[in-house]
Order: C-alpha cells, then sequence, then structure tokens
C-alpha cells in the first residue's frame, strides 16, 4: 500500500495549543490512520517541525510556533 493522504501538522504547535490533552490529539490521529488503512487508504502523519519527518521530503524542518501566520512560498525575483 503506498501513502495516498498525508496529514500535516507543526507538532510544536500542537503541544503548545492543547497542553496535557496534545496525547488524546494524537491518539486520534492514530485512529484515523487505523481507520484508513481498514478502507485501503495508507495515511501517514508528518510532523512540520521534525527533522527525521521532513528528511524522507529532502526538506529542512521548521522552526518552532513563534506566530498564527502559515508558512508561505519565498517570493519569486
Amino acid at each position: 500500500m503506498s501513502e495516498t493522504k498525508i496529514i500535516v501538522t507543526h507538532l510544536g504547535a500542537l503541544a503548545a495549543k492543547y497542553g496535557a490533552a496534545a496525547p488524546r490529539v494524537m491518539k486520534a490521529v492514530d485512529a484515523l490512520i487505523a481507520a484508513d488503512a481498514k478502507r485501503g487508504i495508507a495515511s501517514r502523519l508528518v510532523g512540520l517541525d521534525s527533522a527525521r519527518d521532513m528528511a524522507a521530503f529532502r526538506a529542512r524542518p521548521m522552526g518552532g510556533p513563534t506566530t498564527g501566520r502559515a508558512p508561505s512560498a519565498p517570493s519569486m525575483p
């Protein structure tokens, strides 16, 4: 089964937002991934701030959550 669904988040921001409830959120994501697998959908969680996760895409991890703004692509010259 190849990956057909990628769930993307900033793990640090998730932990900051949900605090002690963050493990419950991660457990819900794990349940979603398991439910997808039962339907033949391969899902994967990618942490934008995880060096290991981002290495799979040959990209650098994002820094810490400093603003509420979404990351943007670099401007073209």
